[in-house]
């Protein structure tokens, strides 16, 4: 993408750009009082570069401004027609044998996926284990929900939309999944990108009809409760390693934190999400559409 906006502005700077300051610096350097040619000659190549260079550097960041501001906002548009059918099919699972907390699903299905409402009702429903997990590993409040619906929408099914092998509750890769101890589907070590897993994951899913029964026994990254716990016990570990938890959140999106983590577009959607899953949390009217499942998990 970067490279076809530096391929558009080029001649763009070549033709219009350059020959403007080219003018401009000629005056400049006239004007500039001077012992020997050669000292003129240096200056005017020096002050050439930080020129070009200082307006290579404005162009580079409002570019990288703009990818990453409306890459997301293309890429999101087009996940969500994507998942018109697919979210449809996903909520078919039945999730009774957990004991959770049940949501209507009705009002899940009449409920947009990637709202903040969509992504809470479906999150909630696993809100005993998360608050479990919160308190067992001294997690801040309401972070590892908020990483739920950033991650997976609250569907313990959810696939990376990208096929990249990411799967479950926490979106682990397989590496990552078999090394906090979750039983993982095929032959796949990757902590990176495997989109042949990715592929093999989605035919898995197709030919178990999303039945989470069988799912969650042959990849736990679909087991709620295990995946959950898998995922407080990485965050955890993150936490002790980074010093913080915009830290911690960073390096489970990319491995190593971001220089700044607040300013990246997945720590600022985790921290919404943690915000508007305790606003949410407050205001439930838990007589109106929930109640307690008291099935074994």
């Amino acid at each position: 993408m970067k490279v076809l906006f530096w391929g558009i502005l080029l001649p763009i700077n070549l033709k219009y750009v350059f020959p403007f300051l080219k003018k401009g610096l000629k005056k400049i350097i006239r004007k500039q009082v001077l012992r020997n040619k050669k000292r003129r000659r240096l200056n005017k190549y020096i002050f050439t570069v930080l020129i070009v260079g200082g307006i290579y550097l404005f162009q580079f960041c409002a570019i990288d401004f703009l990818i990453e501001k409306y890459t997301f906002q293309l890429s999101s548009i087009i996940i969500n027609i994507n998942r018109k059918n697919y979210s449809g099919v996903v909520e078919k699972a039945d999730y009774s044998g957990i004991k959770s907390i049940v949501v209507d699903k009705g009002k899940i299905s009449n409920t947009p996926l990637s709202s903040d409402y969509g992504r809470f009702l479906r999150t909630f429903r696993w809100s005993p284990f998360i608050e479990k997990a919160e308190k067992s590993y001294g997690i801040e409040k309401g972070l590892l929900a908020g990483l739920i619906m950033q991650e997976s929408y609250g569907n313990p099914l959810e696939l990376n939309s990208g096929n990249d092998g990411g799967a479950g509750l926490m979106m682990f890769q397989p590496g990552t999944g078999a090394a906090y101890g979750l039983k993982i589907y095929g032959s796949s070590s990757a902590t990176g990108r495997d989109k042949i897993h990715g592929h093999e994951l989605r035919d898995l899913l197709v030919t178990n009809k999303y039945n989470y029964e069988i799912l969650s026994t042959i990849d736990e990254r679909f087991h709620v409760a295990k995946s959950i716990d898998a995922g407080a016990r990485f965050i955890t570990e993150l936490y002790g390693n980074h010093k913080s938890w915009d830290n911690a959140v960073s390096a489970y999106n990319r491995g190593t934190p971001a220089l700044v983590p607040q300013s990246t577009k997945h720590v600022r959607k985790v921290r919404h999400y943690q915000k508007q899953y305790l606003v949410y949390l407050k205001g439930i009217s838990k007589n109106s559409f929930l109640s307690k499942n008291e099935d074994n998990e």
